[in-house]
């Protein structure tokens, strides 16, 4: 049974993954189906990473820490979560969720799922980043003047850090 967003958190970012990692010992297979769904929020000012896994459902401050989500006699599912910031300012979130498997002195460590997602509030634009997203003066203003609500949006990518610089043409950062 889904459980509904408590008045104060504001969804920046959602998606859910299905899938089954398996290794080959001794001629058996030994697999684990994970189906997670994963979100950013907003909770009153503080960024989360919100996360429902096997059944459970866990909720992690933003910050630079690793988290195990799951553990059973063959194998453990953790997320790592990395902020984002510019300036010393919160500006997105960087995750990826890790399964191991391990069964008679054979393990494999999988990646299953990893994002950056950098994240802004819609009301923060300047003009020209507005006209730029397809947003006009009057719906930026209508946001900004939206009572208690922050509207976000978000930009998401496989890319590291240094592929997106790269891609820009920015440069590395040393």
């Amino acid at each position: 049974m889904a459980q509904g967003l408590v008045a104060g958190v504001t969804p920046i970012w959602e998606e859910c993954i299905d899938k089954e990692v398996c290794i080959k010992v001794i001629f058996k297979k030994f697999c684990l189906k994970i189906h997670a769904c994963i979100r950013v929020i907003d909770d009153g000012g503080s960024y989360f990473i919100e996360i429902d896994i096997m059944g459970k459902r866990f909720k992690f401050k933003v910050g630079d820490a690793c988290y195990d989500l799951y553990t059973v006699v063959i194998g453990s599912v953790k997320i790592c979560i990395s902020a984002i910031t510019e300036g010393g300012n919160l500006k997105g979130v960087k995750f990826a969720l890790e399964a191991c498997l391990g069964v008679d002195g054979v393990k494999k460590c999988f990646t299953i799922f990893s994002k950056d997602i950098r994240f802004f509030k819609l009301a923060d634009l300047n003009n020209e980043e507005a006209m730029a997203m397809g947003l006009h003066d009057e719906g930026v203003e209508r946001l900004a003047l939206a009572a208690d609500v922050d509207h976000y949006g978000f930009i998401e990518s496989d890319l590291t850090i240094e592929e997106e610089r790269e891609l820009l043409g920015m440069g590395t950062r040393r």
